[in-house]
């Protein structure tokens, strides 16, 4: 997870995206999701996350830790 002054503003260092990336594909992965300190969801390198529920309800992470991409 990146600390909170590049999580929730935009910068040019992407290179703990890169990494986060590269060991995702070195596990076999597509691409990786970051938890936070308390292991909630978060972000992904590249990617916001979402998740659909079985009633097909759309959840999202709070943008209080991340760059908000919505």
């Amino acid at each position: 997870m990146k600390v909170p002054l590049f999580a929730t503003s935009k910068n040019v260092n992407y290179l703990p995206n890169v990494l986060s990336k590269l060991e995702a594909e070195e596990k076999g992965a597509f691409a990786s999701v970051w938890v936070d300190d308390d292991e909630y969801d978060a972000e992904g390198p590249n990617v916001n996350v979402g998740f659909v529920t079985r009633e097909k309800e759309l959840i999202l992470p709070f943008f209080d830790k991340m760059l908000s991409g919505c």
